[in-house]
């Protein structure tokens, strides 16, 4: 599946609107656990990224499929100059006919994707800290030779990523991802 139907799909299956570029990325990076999705993950800040789905994401906003709202707000960081961004994106209406052709030629995926998202929803509330801890969890104990099998083990290999985790984030990832696994069995 082309990463741009799976985003397309996937702000759908969120009520219309998703916020975050994070968000989308570990949306899809779930979805691609039960779907085909031509999307490569690799280790980034925030966990799995893609290009593919990154680049997606630009092309449906340059196409005028997706709207991207971007809030300037200052930074949270104590004694910080810095400036960042929340991105949101929603569904144009051209972005809904094309969709639609999409969802009817792709039925079962569309599905799928529903599925993963009402999951995500249900055990995170689309909580992007929870959903990014998830994704790296998930990918540590995927990717890694041994696979970590203990909290230490998973901690050791996220830093070795750059990553920070500690045993709630952890646990709570390992709630999410036993969730798909229960109700998605291809996971």
């Amino acid at each position: 599946m082309d990463p741009t139907d799976a985003i397309l799909m996937t702000i759908d299956s969120t009520g219309g609107e998703i916020s975050g570029r994070t968000a989308i990325q570990k949306l899809i990076y779930f979805e691609s656990l039960v779907l085909d999705i031509n999307a490569c993950y690799q280790p980034y800040y925030y966990g799995p990224y893609s290009g593919e789905v990154a680049g997606g994401t630009q092309s449906l906003v340059s196409l005028n499929f997706v709207k991207e709202e971007i809030d300037y707000k200052e930074s949270r960081k104590f004694n910080s100059s810095e400036d960042w961004k929340k991105y949101s994106y929603k569904l144009s209406d051209d972005g809904k006919t094309v969709l639609q052709s999409i969802k009817e030629k792709n039925e079962s995926n569309y599905d799928l994707i529903k599925k993963v998202v009402e999951i995500c929803k249900r055990e995170t509330r689309m909580d992007i800290h929870k959903l990014s801890c998830a994704a790296k969890v998930h990918y540590l104990t995927n990717n890694c030779t041994p696979a970590p099998g203990s909290l230490e083990k998973i901690q050791q290999y996220a830093e070795c990523h750059g990553w920070q985790l500690s045993d709630d984030d952890i646990i709570e990832a390992s709630d999410l991802i036993a969730a798909l696994k229960a109700e998605l069995p291809q996971i």
